[in-house]
């Protein structure tokens, strides 16, 4: 079906998975913007939900955007 094949289409799209943890992130995370201890700019975030399958969406989008450190 064309039109599940354009959704399908849209959810592996980078723009897409961006937005999806931008919105995950200011939804259910913690942001921090400190200094670290060289005096550089860093963020640190954490993301805790019991929705699993989330959990592991924000965790592979993470991975496909190239993020990391993300444990």
């Amino acid at each position: 079906c064309e039109i599940l094949n354009n959704i399908l289409n849209i959810a592996n799209n980078n723009d897409y998975k961006i937005g999806y943890l931008i919105s995950a992130i200011l939804g259910d995370g913690n942001l921090k913007a400190y200094k670290d201890k060289h005096g550089y700019d860093a963020v640190r975030f954490r993301f805790v939900v019991k929705d699993q399958e989330m959990n592991n969406r924000v965790e592979q989008y993470l991975s496909d955007l190239n993020f990391k450190n993300i444990n």
